[in-house]
C-alpha cells in the first residue's frame, strides 16, 4: 500500500520536475556565458534608454509647469495691480 502511494507521488512529481528543469534550460541552453552576458547588457541598455527617455519627459514637464506658474503669477500680479488702482 505504501509502495503504491510513493510510486503515484513519484509519477506525479517527475513530470512537473522535468518541466521545470526544461523551462529553465530553454533560455540559456546552447548559449555561452559570454552570449548571455551580451544579451543581459543589451537588455540593461534598453531599460536605461527607456529610463532616460522618461527622465527627459519629466524634465520637459517640469519646465512647462514652471512656465505656467510664472504666467499665472504674472497674471495674478497684473490683476491685483488693476484692483488696487480702482
Amino acid at each position: 500500500m505504501l509502495r503504491t502511494i510513493v510510486q503515484r507521488q513519484r509519477s506525479v512529481i517527475a513530470p512537473v520536475r522535468a518541466a521545470m528543469q526544461q523551462s529553465t534550460r530553454k533560455y540559456t541552453d546552447g548559449f555561452s556565458e559570454r552570449e548571455n552576458a551580451f544579451e543581459n547588457k543589451y537588455i540593461r541598455d534598453q531599460e536605461m534608454k527607456k529610463i532616460q527617455a522618461l527622465r527627459d519627459q519629466l524634465e520637459k514637464a517640469k519646465k512647462q509647469v514652471d512656465e505656467l506658474e510664472a504666467k499665472i503669477g504674472e497674471h495674478h500680479r497684473e490683476a491685483t495691480a488693476k484692483d488696487q488702482k480702482k
